[in-house]
């Protein structure tokens, strides 16, 4: 992120992520019961609120830089509704920006470089990795949350894009983090 300034703008997410992350260091240091579950979750909590936060601040940081680009405002749409597959059909992201699917589909990739099935795709596996290597989620599961038709489907499409299936790459990454 090319943004100045700091990520956490929102002054109450800031006091509640000094909470979490006071709370994530008890967890850690005290052998509770369920820790690695609310330390799991206290990850994902933080996670979201910083990506909250990035998503305001490139918001509002570009809107004011230049009101015509909506190349952002597309990305924070598809990234608020990545896990409806409805909302981020080409169709429905030109309908909600008011713009045909072809002028959406042109700008969207002209300030890109990437075609918008490409990167919601890539966003997608994006998240897919983050659950791989932070969750205990069955790849069914996380299948499943971010819309893949199965197991499977998530499977060949990871491993076009990364060589590798999801299993194979939950593994190589705990293998690395038992180091």
């Amino acid at each position: 992120n090319k943004i100045k300034g700091d990520i956490i703008v929102n002054e109450k997410d800031k006091l509640f992520i000094q909470i979490l992350v006071d709370q994530l260091i008890f967890e850690k240091k005290n052998e509770q019961p369920m820790r690695d579950s609310i330390l799991q979750s206290i990850v994902f909590l933080l996670l979201n609120l910083i990506g909250r936060n990035i998503q305001q601040n490139l918001s509002g940081s570009l809107n004011g830089r230049n009101p015509r680009n909506i190349v952002h405002d597309i990305i924070y749409y598809i990234q608020e509704h990545i896990y409806d597959k409805e909302l981020i059909t080409v169709v429905q992201i030109a309908l909600h920006f008011n713009k045909s699917k072809d002028y959406i589909s042109i700008y969207f990739k002209k300030h890109t470089k990437s075609s918008l099935k490409e990167y919601i795709i890539q966003y997608k596996l994006n998240l897919v990795q983050t659950r791989l290597i932070y969750s205990d989620l069955t790849i069914s599961e996380i299948a499943y949350e971010l819309n893949f038709t199965d197991e499977s489907h998530l499977n060949k499409t990871f491993r076009k894009m990364y060589g590798q299936t999801a299993n194979q790459y939950r593994k190589l990454e705990r293998d690395k983090k038992s180091y």
